[in-house]
């Protein structure tokens, strides 16, 4: 009697869409990232993505660059008083 081991295929990814994440490519190549002609990050377009967790202070790092965010439609979980970053974000503007 021999036992075979089976190894299962990797589980897709919890997003709807994560082309190029985790991969070491350029952020600007990343899905849903859009960048200025200075390869600074300036548009996050997650909207719709299954994202679920928090949305990390240190996007506040992209202050002078970032234009827009959407991550509507997601399941963000942060409280109001740890969303006080985005008051740094001083480039957004209404999209």
């Amino acid at each position: 009697h021999s036992h075979t081991n089976r190894i299962s295929p990797p589980l897709p990814p919890a997003w709807a869409r994560s082309d190029g994440w985790l991969s070491g490519n350029n952020e600007c190549d990343w899905y849903g990232i859009e960048c200025d002609n200075g390869k600074r990050v300036s548009g996050i377009q997650l909207g719709y993505n299954n994202l679920t967790g928090r949305v990390n202070g240190e996007i506040s790092l992209l202050r002078e660059s970032l234009r827009y965010m959407d991550v509507s439609d997601n399941v963000i979980a942060n409280s109001f008083e740890e969303l006080d970053f985005l008051g740094t974000l001083t480039s957004l503007s209404e999209w």
